[in-house]
């Protein structure tokens, strides 16, 4: 030990002799040019703080960027088996707080196609389910609206990704549901959920919950979000940590009230129904059941 301090005496005072030489540069030069001292002191600093700011970055922009829904793709199991590994996977432990009441901000026209939208979600996913099951769907559906990582209108939301195979977030906008035809009873029905629902009625027992899946299948995301509520057949979810939350900022804000996408971006209509006119691209007033229901 006492070998190695000897051997690192000569480094430390040629260290220090090294340091007093560039105090006595810095010192003189600051005397003769003292504004360009300060001027290269200055794009030191700048030079630093960049650097630390390429290096946090990535990190702070991943965090901010929500992520993305997660594909419709079902483990190929039994329904028997998938209904016992649902009821293994336990609720979450943390507060589920009630949705706040949706506000619909846009024109008449941009509501009744929104209702629409939002009545055929309930339909078709809870139409044998229970009062409780449709308005835990509408609000899935509503959650999503305004949250950053869906579209921001209704039809937006239940018709994303069904042009797209394994795409789509709501089964029956690509699996052929949308080619049966409805009862007037149980479309009344669905299409007073989803009045209720805009208007500001709120199902608080889903809280904030963004996706749910029957309980007889098993899909590969369900253990990687937090189970919050099992209303009737329909078992649902939200992200866990901040994205859990709604994503409520004044831009998407503003995209709440704009009309629904055009016709060009939802899937194909049956034969039969009126698709949209050119000129104004956007759904026929009245729906497939409603033209149903007067043939």
């Amino acid at each position: 030990m006492t070998q190695v301090l000897a051997v690192s005496q000569p480094f430390v005072g040629l260290i220090k002799a090294r340091a007093v030489q560039v105090r006595g540069r810095a010192a003189k030069l600051w005397q003769s040019h003292p504004r360009e001292t300060v001027g290269f002191g200055l794009l030191c600093v700048a030079a630093i703080t960049l650097a630390i700011a390429s290096v946090s970055q990535p990190e702070a922009a991943h965090a901010q960027t929500p992520p993305a829904p997660p594909p419709l793709l079902i483990r190929e199991i039994p329904k028997t088996q998938a209904v016992a590994v649902n009821q293994h996977i336990p609720l979450s432990s943390g507060p589920n707080p009630a949705a706040a009441p949706f506000k619909f901000q846009g024109s008449a026209e941009a509501r009744a196609r929104a209702a629409e939208c939002l009545a055929s979600a309930v339909y078709y996913e809870a139409g044998q389910e229970s009062s409780d099951g449709q308005r835990a769907v509408a609000q899935v559906v509503l959650n999503r609206v305004r949250h950053g990582a869906f579209p921001a209108t209704v039809c937006g939301v239940v018709y994303q990704g069904s042009t797209r195979a394994t795409g789509c977030q709501f089964t029956f906008t690509c699996d052929g549901s949308l080619y049966r035809g409805a009862d007037v009873a149980g479309w009344r029905r669905a299409y007073k959920v989803a009045e209720a629902a805009l208007a500001g009625a709120v199902y608080a027992p889903v809280g904030w919950a963004t996706h749910y899946h029957a309980n007889y299948v098993v899909p590969y995301w369900a253990p990687t979000l937090a189970k919050n509520a099992v209303v009737g057949a329909h078992i649902f979810y939200r992200w866990a940590g901040n994205w859990g939350r709604p994503q409520l900022s004044p831009r998407r804000m503003r995209a709440m009230s704009r009309a629904s996408p055009p016709c060009a971006a939802l899937p194909s209509r049956p034969r039969r129904q009126p698709r949209c006119s050119p000129r104004s691209a956007r759904w026929p007033r009245r729906s497939r059941i409603f033209l149903a229901r007067r043939r």
